[in-house]
């Protein structure tokens, strides 16, 4: 090759060296730099002078750093093996930075070339993409946490409205069995009372005496059913049954018909439904109760006159409904949109513990599915419950 050929090819490699976007450096076979670029001595922030015939230590972090290159890259390239990593290396100022290395071995003077490339931002991003991921991962955590200690304490909160109602129940339960009782009570004493003068005045006939004993076991049997249909309609059921509307409602009002009849209240039903559904068959029936006592409590309370309760039951399009109205005058408009939440309370006697319609919209609308509306008609307010086909 001709002389000029040789100087205009190593000139153009020493552009290429000198100028190259990439570092790169060569040290010979004790690690001594021999030789280095422009751009290598920007990104380690060295003079070119100050750089040349140094240790190759002085741009690792540590000496057990540059220890540890020396096996997993120096080592490796020198025998001809190909090396392609990341790695930490050490800036003039002492700060931390990363490059991607890569070296051959010029094994005629048993040197190494290495190339470098500056991938500190890259690095640094991946690592805080890194932190935010764990800092995420930790605050999921610490949310399900959270979450699942809110949880517990409203499952608390919910038992504990619960046992409320229950009370509540419990005290409105005996009040109903009081009125269920009274009548027959009453005709045991009188009955009682006539054996008893029939006795003393020694006039009673057999026949007309096992008559009113006979009544007396009638009475007494009416006492222990009533006992019995309290006690199964105030018992959770666990799981759905079939049932219908009218059957719902028919439960209530034998319940409270008793203390409707004492307060002269008269109770109407207009039924149009008559379909099977499923469903938890003592909570609608007793959120049925519960809606009558509520109009029974506010026709006692304005003293209305010719109190009347209506129970309707009808099927739309998507809903099996039934409707509980009467005429005392309806809901205050103002609060209207209240009335469903815990412990509101609308009774001027402050016996009203706010959590019946709370409980009752509970029911409905999160065990059953279904809906638990109130409107203002004419005369009086409309309350109505809706459940899914």
């Amino acid at each position: 090759m001709p002389i000029l050929d040789i100087e205009q090819n190593y000139e153009r490699l020493d552009k290429i060296f000198f100028n190259s976007g990439v570092g790169i450096f060569i040290v010979d076979k004790n690690r001594n730099i021999l030789e280095c670029n422009e751009t290598f001595c920007r990104i380690f922030g060295y003079e070119y002078n100050e750089i040349i015939g140094k240790s190759a230590r002085v741009v690792h972090v540590s000496e057990k750093k540059y220890l540890h290159f020396a096996e997993i890259g120096f080592n490796k390239v020198r025998k001809n093996q190909a090396l392609y990593l990341n790695y930490e290396f050490r800036h003039k100022s002492g700060k931390t930075i990363w490059l991607r290395i890569s070296g051959d071995s010029i094994t005629s003077k048993k040197e190494v070339l290495w190339i470098v490339v500056d991938i500190t931002e890259q690095v640094l991003v991946e690592k805080k993409l890194k932190e935010s991921k764990l800092k995420i991962k930790r605050l999921n955590k610490t949310l399900n946490c959270e979450v699942e200690n809110q949880l517990r304490v409203i499952r608390q909160q919910d038992e504990q409205l619960q046992y409320q109602s229950r009370l509540v129940q419990m005290g409105e339960m005996l009040n109903m069995i009081a009125h269920q009782w009274r009548q027959p009570l009453s005709a045991i004493s009188a009955t009682t009372s006539f054996l008893s003068a029939s006795l003393m005045l020694d006039s009673f006939k057999k026949d007309e005496f096992l008559g009113e004993i006979g009544k007396i076991e009638e009475y007494a049997k009416h006492l222990s059913n009533t006992i019995d249909d309290f006690r199964n309609f105030f018992k959770p059921t666990k799981a759905k049954e079939t049932t219908t509307l009218e059957e719902l409602s028919n439960m209530a009002i034998n319940m409270v018909k008793a203390i409707l009849y004492t307060h002269k209240i008269k109770i109407y039903t207009n039924y149009k439904c008559d379909k099977p559904i499923m469903t938890y068959k003592n909570e609608v029936a007793q959120v049925i109760l519960n809606l009558i006592k509520n109009s029974q409590d506010a026709l006692l309370e304005r003293k209305i006159e010719n109190p009347i309760i209506e129970i309707t039951t009808c099927r739309d399009k998507d809903f099996f409904c039934l409707g509980i109205k009467d005429n005392a005058g309806g809901v205050n408009e103002e609060i209207i949109d209240k009335i469903f939440d815990l412990y509101f309370s609308t009774k001027n006697d402050k016996n009203g513990t706010g959590l019946g319609l709370y409980m009752s919209r509970i029911i409905i609308e999160d065990h059953c599915k279904g809906k638990l509306e109130v409107q203002n008609l004419k005369d009086g307010a409309l309350f109505t419950i809706k459940l899914p086909k």
